[in-house]
């Protein structure tokens, strides 16, 4: 039998007005991601419709690794389109400006909802990144297409390495990176103690506030290292860790990765 078929249609795909087409873009680019992110393979075929809709399918499924099929409408065989070997990635010094933009902005330390002033994308670490940003009204947030690169670029890292800290006013005691290697054992463990350190700075630079959605705690006397005056929760799932801190006036000393009793 035949697959389950689901049609999706984009409205917008004008060419008469350039906001139905940025909007409708957009659109077409986040359905796109979706599919790619969770398919075994995905085949764009570009016969048919608004040209330079087309260009911009064959630049998506280049980055993301989608065949790209043609059929000419004089001819009966189905052409492969060879992709070029197109790659993003940020340099460091780029990251660590967006990743300090990020725990600075007081939202929910997710790209997807970055809001910078317009004037600074075009500062020496972050002219490169600035066509991943739509302007409006002098301010500059990612465009769907963006979102999804910025993203990716931050599980990448996240999953990679413990990160330095994206401020300075956090730093990392010998004994928490010692823990970080010992129990950072998957990719997935490793990203949740960045994102804890994340949690921690945002925090921090939010004059202490509490965060929408992370749980940041004071120490009870007998819990957790002697110095520890907060822990932050890494992961909730058993076995569930928390990273303990020491807060020193407006610093933070990260001490130690550790195991909840209860969890």
């Amino acid at each position: 039998s035949w697959p389950s078929v689901e049609v999706l249609t984009t409205q917008g795909l004008r060419a008469e007005g350039q906001g139905d087409l940025t909007m409708a873009l957009a659109e077409l680019a986040r359905d796109l991601m979706g599919y790619i992110g969770g398919a075994e393979s995905v085949v764009l075929n570009l016969a048919g419709g608004f040209k330079g809709v087309a260009g911009f399918l064959q630049q998506v499924g280049a980055l993301f690794g989608a065949q790209i099929l043609y059929l000419h409408e004089d001819s009966t065989h189905l052409l492969r389109i060879p992709a070029l070997p197109l790659a993003f990635s940020l340099s460091d010094e780029e990251f660590a400006a967006l990743r300090s933009q990020l725990v600075r902005s007081g939202g929910d330390l997710e790209f997807a909802g970055l809001v910078l002033a317009a004037e600074e994308l075009q500062s020496a670490s972050l002219r490169r990144v600035a066509p991943l940003f739509d302007v409006l009204d002098g301010q500059a947030q990612p465009s769907e297409l963006g979102k999804v690169l910025l993203e990716r670029e931050r599980r990448t890292r996240y999953r990679r390495e413990l990160l330095v800290p994206p401020v300075g006013e956090v730093r990392f005691d010998g004994a928490f990176e010692e823990d970080v290697k010992r129990l950072a054992k998957d990719a997935q463990s490793l990203e949740a103690i960045n994102h804890a350190v994340d949690v921690v700075a945002a925090w921090l630079v939010a004059h202490r506030k509490p965060l929408k959605s992370e749980t940041i705690r004071s120490v009870s006397e007998g819990y957790g290292p002697s110095q520890a005056t907060h822990e932050v929760y890494v992961t909730s799932t058993s076995p569930a860790y928390r990273a303990f801190f020491l807060l020193d006036g407006t610093r933070v000393q990260m001490l130690r990765v550790m195991e909840h009793p209860k969890g």
